[in-house]
């Protein structure tokens, strides 16, 4: 068995605490497009969190999440994905 590394391993929390920083970013730009009248600054903002959602979605096969860090991030992603999906914003349900 191989020994373990302490750099290897702090750099996978890390990676687990990037993604769902990543998504409750994702979520922030939601809620603050839904908070917008300028159409143009609504669209960045969704277009911000739609690319983050895409990155999440990427990087979650590398990333070694437990099971309440990937159910939490489930939850979010859900919920972004949502929100994308109808174009709408202010999901104050997440966390």
């Amino acid at each position: 068995m191989k020994p373990s590394d302490p750099l290897t391993d702090s750099g996978k929390v890390a990676m687990a605490e990037v993604l769902l920083l990543d998504a409750q970013m994702a979520l922030l730009f939601i809620r603050l497009a839904g908070t917008t009248s300028n159409p143009l600054l609504k669209k960045r903002r969704l277009k911000a969190a739609a690319k983050a959602y895409g990155r999440i979605i990427a990087f979650i096969p590398r990333v070694s999440l437990t099971g309440e860090q990937m159910a939490l991030l489930e939850r979010r992603l859900s919920i972004l994905e949502a929100h994308l999906k109808a174009g709408v914003a202010t999901p104050n349900e997440a966390t």
